[in-house]
């Protein structure tokens, strides 16, 4: 080689699988369940809490969602971080209504 060394030692410097990898990225949205929600009624708050983290929710999207757009965009931003949280339609839900959903 003509800038010296061997080609084992430039492909260990080309090598970067050995790089320390950037940290798993943290979800923006808080940890809520259902019962931190006031806008759920108790039949919705036992539905949240008996489907766990499935993800799938029968009934989906519940009877008082009135705008299944926001309710998508919600589903997709939570969808990343989904094992992160203890009851993630509980998140669905709160982040739905930040968006300005009703």
């Amino acid at each position: 080689m003509a800038s010296g060394g061997s080609y084992g030692q430039w492909a260990a410097k080309a090598d970067r699988s050995k790089s320390e990898a950037a940290p798993p990225r943290r979800s923006p949205y808080p940890n809520v369940r259902s019962d931190d929600l006031d806008h759920l009624g108790p039949e919705d708050r036992a539905k949240i809490k008996a489907t766990g983290k499935a993800k799938v929710m029968p009934g989906n999207p519940p009877a008082w969602v009135h705008d299944e757009g926001t309710w998508e965009r919600a589903k997709a931003a939570v969808r990343k971080y989904w094992d992160e949280y203890d009851e993630p339609w509980a998140v669905v839900s709160a982040v739905y209504s930040n968006m300005g959903g009703s």
